[in-house]
């Protein structure tokens, strides 16, 4: 007979849930974990490479975790402040508004390497 450790969740290894926490969207990080205990929140906290697909302005989720994203999706007409994502290497903007498309320069993007837009506004 086969006996099987079990082992608790809050007792795995950092390095694991660091692994782990990068296949999982923000949000369900944010909504499931932020805030269980001080170790998770660090964990949370220390991400990168994260990605977020933003389909209305979120405070909560853009005030803690956007010097953490590198991949930003726009799904939204509403003005999004484009400097708070520091690390963007990838953005998409499916509804483009003038004031994005007047952020979308190198002094604001250093590491921006993919841009996309679905449509440019005229002014």
């Amino acid at each position: 007979m086969i006996h099987f450790a079990c082992m608790k969740f809050e007792n795995l290894p950092n390095e694991i849930l660091f692994d782990l926490f990068e296949y999982i969207d923000i949000r369900d990080l944010y909504n499931g974990f932020w805030g269980l205990n001080e170790r998770i929140n660090y964990i949370i906290g220390h991400l990168r490479n994260l990605s977020l697909n933003l389909e209305r302005y979120e405070v909560g989720l853009i005030s803690l975790f956007a010097k953490q994203i590198n991949r930003l999706i726009v799904n939204t007409w509403q003005d999004i402040d484009l400097s708070q994502f520091p690390r963007l290497k990838s953005l998409i903007l499916h509804q483009i508004t003038g004031n994005q498309l007047r952020q979308i320069r190198s002094e604001y993007m250093p590491n921006l390497v993919y841009l996309s837009t679905s449509s440019i506004p005229e002014f």
